[in-house]
This record gives C-alpha cells, sequence and structure tokens, in this order.
C-alpha cells in the first residue's frame, strides 16, 4: 500500500529522512534498503518498535510530507490510514525525501 504524495521538487531516489521524535527534529541519510525504522536505528536513533512486521503498532507515526510503501498494514484501520499514519518498521520512501512524527496524532 502507498501512503502520502510526491509533490514537486521531490522526485527521485530516496535521499534523506526528517524525524520529529522525543521533541527533537532529526534529518538523516536513507537509503532504500531499509524501512524507516532501518534508516532510524542506522543514524544511531532509538525509535519505538517491537515486532517488526507490522502487526504490534508500536512503530507507528504520522507521515507529514513524503510518499512511503507499506509492505503490511495488518495494525492500521482505515481512520489510521486516512490520517496518514504508517507502520514505520514497513515503509519505505518512494520520494526523495520525507518527515515522519512520532509526536503528533
Amino acid at each position: 500500500m502507498e501512503i502520502g504524495t510526491i509533490e514537486p521538487g521531490n522526485e527521485g531516489p530516496p535521499e534523506f529522512l526528517n524525524v520529529f521524535i522525543y521533541g527533537k527534529e532529526h534529518r538523516i541519510p536513507y537509503s532504500p534498503r531499509f524501512t524507516v525504522i532501518g534508516a532510524m536505528k542506522q543514524a544511531g536513533m532509538d525509535p519505538p518498535f517491537s515486532c517488526m512486521d507490522g502487526v504490534c503498532g508500536t512503530c507507528v507515526a504520522k507521515l507529514v510530507n513524503g510518499k512511503v510503501r507499506l509492505n503490511h498494514t495488518d495494525a492500521l484501520m482505515e481512520s489510521d490510514i486516512r490520517k496518514n499514519r504508517i507502520l514505520t518498521c514497513q515503509a519505505k520512501l518512494l520520494s526523495r525525501s520525507a518527515t515522519v512524527d512520532f509526536n503528533v496524532f
């Protein structure tokens, strides 16, 4: 499932990710081989997660901008998807950059 949009100027291969978590903003490099959680861990961050399979919902965050593909969405309801909530353990960037916010729901 794809969530979000690719705005003009945000086309191209994924390069970086903006993350709001624990009251701080981080800009980290992104490699297509990682999920959002994987990129955060690679950058030395400590994101919330548990199952890594898309079923528990511990890693849910809001996609503020950009576009991602989710392999599994078991922990999300349709209302979550309409609000651009994503499972960061499943999300892979489709846009050049994206912003995710763990602080807002």
